[in-house]
């Protein structure tokens, strides 16, 4: 896996790295910042998006929700990861 230079998305770099993707047998929660991650990993969940237009319904509040506390663990994480610097490398 090659190391991202500079600002790169997440969403970019799990494309860029595909080869080493998710086993589809395992379940990813991601936010709309991954809109279209359907096509490289069938068994994702996003949040769904409102608009003027079409406001959510409440079985699909209720989704967003559960879908919210289940990703606000894994953010918890990632942030001490962020803070600790664990995952960083500098060559």
């Amino acid at each position: 896996m090659q190391e991202a230079k500079g600002s790169v998305h997440d969403f970019k770099i799990y494309q860029d790295t595909i080869g080493y993707s998710v086993s589809n047998s395992i379940p990813i929660d991601a936010d709309l910042g991954y809109l279209g991650i359907e096509k490289y990993h069938s068994n994702s969940f996003i949040p769904i998006k409102s608009s003027k237009k079409h406001p959510l319904t409440k079985k699909e509040i209720a989704y967003n929700k559960r879908l919210a506390s289940r990703r606000v663990v894994i953010e918890h994480v990632n942030g001490r990861i962020k803070v600790f610097r664990c995952m960083s490398s500098q060559i």
